[in-house]
């Protein structure tokens, strides 16, 4: 605030203005001279203005450098927006305003995912960043799983943090602000704004000492010797520009590593099979590997329909199979992924999001996959002025899917369709052979059985001891010409010697001249059965395919394939 003493000596009646000073006492005017010219005078009233309010100037001081409070908050960052003021430090506390302070000693230490697919619709959030990075405020992050398929932390051990330093022109700058429930001596968790954040100054008020504190998956605590009550913390932070790209650096599995937890070899040993399945192996590099990777678990859909599978394994393989779900199952199921074909990965998630960040050799870099809910209501102040501009996309999304910044829209606005409404019952796993071009492709439409040629069974495990000869029994629901990129009705059941196969793997193919395609994956129902509609792959060379069904069956079911 700016302040100045003036007096307004009002106006003279030859209309003109005079302005004096006070400076102490106010300086004598000579009024003679108004009346020598004729005209009277009028001696002016006037009431000194001893104070007077200026509004905040960002870019001013942000040209300046103006610093506030002991701690050297700045009165103002610059952004890819334009210059962001300084939320108020000494601002009170409104007793609506969310709080975080969840204890360590009751942190989360683990994550199991769940078989909840179904859209969730509208979430709270609370945004504590200025610019805004709305719905990306990471406050739980997990690195590692462990060999029931739950993510863990690979390292829960905290090390403490310098606040220091000045902002790189590489750095992305970020203004926190927050209401934190002080627990004397304890780590509260607080929210950070992206991976491997640097904190450039901060205040807690009331002033109290304080600390900052991280574990290796990067979750973020503060600790405060003294004090049990509410503060407000107000910090400068900084996060490489880099880390919102989903560009890696590296060029070989080895400048990984460093980073790499250790992944349990059954975990391995599901892993592997799987990404040879949708077309990545380590034979790719690892961009190559990461590009194959988003682009399977951004085509995950939300179904009103709940996996088979319960959990651990069972559940992991069906997500990626059938790629149902929501932004925590792509996400948890492309973690597991990542670490077993050697590519560092953490899931990330706060109340309202999950998406993941990859390690690249040099940075952690976040990626979205999508799958957010369809909308969001801000708990406490919703962001004033423009959002965080991250760099532009790396990956292509698919048709129908968005980003969560686009997909998530405030209280008050029509939320915005993400493109995940109502899945089928199963949907494609994309392996990318052939090369796509304008002309459509077509599969045979003289009969409505698939079984048309000699099948030719897609490479599956070799299921354990079976019992019987089993099949693979498949229907066209759809008839006629089917361009690329269009939805293929099919409905079938899975049977052998005993009886039908309930929750068995169904492994769909196109067949041409001897080279078979992965159409994509499903999972039969309770009686052995399954009807959905696939989508027929984009990659498809153009012609006219044999379509082709095969199962590696299960303890109590054997392979099969169609007939």
């Amino acid at each position: 605030m700016l302040c100045s003493n003036r007096a307004d000596l009002g106006r003279a009646t030859l209309g003109r203005r005079m302005v004096a000073r006070l400076q102490g006492k106010l300086v004598g005017v000579a009024v003679s001279l108004l009346a020598l010219l004729g005209v009277g005078w009028a001696l002016a009233e006037f009431n000194p203005v001893l104070h007077e309010q200026f509004d905040a100037d960002p870019k001013e001081d942000l040209e300046l450098g103006v610093r506030v409070t002991a701690s050297g908050l700045p009165a103002a960052i610059k952004a890819q927006s334009g210059a962001v003021p300084l939320p108020d430090p000494a601002r009170p506390v409104d007793r609506n305003e969310p709080t975080y302070g969840e204890r360590q000693t009751d942190a989360v230490k683990r994550f199991r995912i769940d078989r909840e697919t179904t859209d969730p619709g509208r979430l709270t959030y609370h945004e504590p960043f200025r610019p805004s990075i709305a719905p990306f405020k990471r406050t739980h992050v997990f690195d590692a799983v462990n060999a029931e398929f739950d993510l863990t932390v690979s390292d829960s051990r905290l090390r403490p943090v310098t606040i220091a330093g000045a902002p790189l022109a590489s750095d992305d700058q970020f203004f926190g602000d927050l209401v934190l429930e002080l627990v004397a001596g304890e780590m509260v968790r607080v929210p950070s704004a992206g991976p491997h954040m640097t904190i450039y100054s901060a205040h807690l008020e009331p002033e109290t000492p304080f600390g900052f504190y991280v574990d290796r998956a990067e979750n973020w605590f503060l600790r405060a010797p003294e004090g049990r009550a509410k503060a407000r913390l107000v910090m400068h932070v900084g996060v490489a520009r880099a880390a919102f790209d989903g560009r890696i650096e590296a060029t070989s599995y080895s400048a990984l590593v460093s980073e790499l937890p250790q992944v349990p070899a059954n975990v391995e040993q599901v892993v592997m099979p799987l990404v040879q399945r949708i077309g990545v192996s380590r034979v790719l590099s690892p961009a190559e590997a990461l590009e194959r990777l988003v682009t399977h678990f951004r085509s995950f859909a939300e179904s009103r329909e709940r996996p088979a599978a319960a959990q651990g394994e069972a559940l992991y393989r069906e997500l990626v199979a059938s790629r149902k779900g929501v932004c925590r199952h792509r996400a948890y199921a492309f973690v597991v992924t990542a670490l077993g074909l050697g590519i560092p990965a953490r899931f990330v998630h706060n109340e309202a999001h999950a998406w993941v960040e990859v390690y690249g050799g040099v940075h952690w870099h976040r990626i979205d996959l999508g799958g957010a809910a369809s909308g969001i209501d801000y708990r406490g102040e919703a962001p004033a002025g423009a959002p965080h501009r991250p760099p532009a996309e790396v990956f292509a999304w698919p048709k129908r899917a968005q980003a969560a910044e686009q997909s998530l829209s405030p209280s008050g606005s029509e939320p915005s369709s993400s493109g995940q409404s109502a899945a089928p019952a199963a949907t494609m796993l994309p392996l990318p052979q052939g090369q796509p071009t304008s002309e459509p492709a077509t599969l045979p439409s003289t009969a409505n059985s698939i079984g048309l040629a000699p099948a030719v069974p897609l490479p599956t495990a070799q299921a354990p001891a079976a019992r019987g000869r089993g099949r693979v029994i498949v229907a066209l629901t759809t008839s006629g010409e089917v361009q690329r990129g269009q939805e293929l009705g099919l409905t079938g059941r899975v049977e052998a010697g005993f009886g039908n196969c309930a929750n068995v793997r169904v492994d769909i193919g196109f067949v041409r001249q001897s080279r078979s395609f992965l159409g994509g994956s499903l999972m039969t129902d309770g009686d052995g059965r399954f009807t959905t509609k696939l989508t027929v792959p984009a990659e498809l060379p153009v012609g006219k395919y044999d379509l082709v069904a095969s199962t590696p069956g299960s303890k109590g079911c054997p392979a099969a394939s169609s007939e």
